[in-house]
């Protein structure tokens, strides 16, 4: 009876044993761990040339692939911005590059040249004076015997050049007043000229004249002179 009770316990001590023990399950994998890697960029690289004649905005620096960068130079005082060279051209101050890969730039500046003076405007030359004064004046009729009989009415007189230059010319205009039956106090133009003797009539000098009247005339008269100069 003991030799069948003590297998029985042995297997009874195993079977609780197994049900009270933890249950095992396999270990979970565990998924890699992706690590953050750093982002490519490329190189600008910006050099002014001469140094200090200028600046460049933005200027040397690391920029992401694909961007595109636009660059402006500035020059100093007492220069001027002149070209691009290296990886982009131009002669404008800004330019755009594009960085698809490591670039390099060279903003190129100069003296700047100084404006010329303004020319003078030119200062008009005053007209000369042309001038004729009228010294005396007045009205001769001078009577022709027979076998002539008739008589002619000339205004003579005395004018001066008081111009700055020499005169070829003269042209009297006289007003008369003559008497027309049914027309008083008519007024006509009788226009005349003065033969100079010599041509040249010089600043200064006086010279008579004498103008005939056609038709006769009354004692009222106006005179005037017009004038060429040489």
């Amino acid at each position: 009876m003991k030799q069948i009770l003590l297998p029985v316990l042995v297997i009874g001590i195993l079977l609780l044993s197994a049900c009270s023990a933890p249950a095992t399950t396999p270990e979970a994998e565990t998924p890699p761990i992706s690590l953050p890697t750093e982002q490519q960029t490329y190189t600008l690289t910006v050099t002014i040339s001469p140094s200090e004649t200028g600046s460049v905005f933005p200027s040397s620096g690391q920029y992401v692939p694909g961007l595109q960068v636009t660059l402006t130079a500035t020059p100093a005082s007492g220069y001027t911005f002149d070209y691009w060279d290296g990886d982009t051209s131009g002669s404008s101050p800004a330019t755009i590059i594009t960085m698809d890969s490591d670039k390099s730039v060279i903003a190129y500046f100069k003296t700047e040249q100084p404006m010329p003076p303004a020319e003078p405007e030119p200062t008009p030359t005053p007209a000369p004076k042309v001038e004729v004064q009228i010294l005396e004046h007045y009205l001769v009729r001078e009577d022709y015997p027979p076998p002539a009989s008739f008589s002619m009415t000339f205004v003579r007189g005395k004018v001066k050049n008081i111009s700055d230059v020499t005169l070829a010319s003269l042209d009297v205009t006289i007003w008369v007043e003559y008497q027309v039956e049914g027309l008083e106090d008519r007024a006509f133009n009788m226009p005349g000229s003065i033969d100079l003797e010599p041509a040249a009539f010089k600043p200064g000098e006086v010279r008579d004249f004498e103008v005939l009247v056609q038709n006769g005339a009354k004692e009222g008269y106006n005179i005037s002179v017009s004038i060429t100069p040489s």
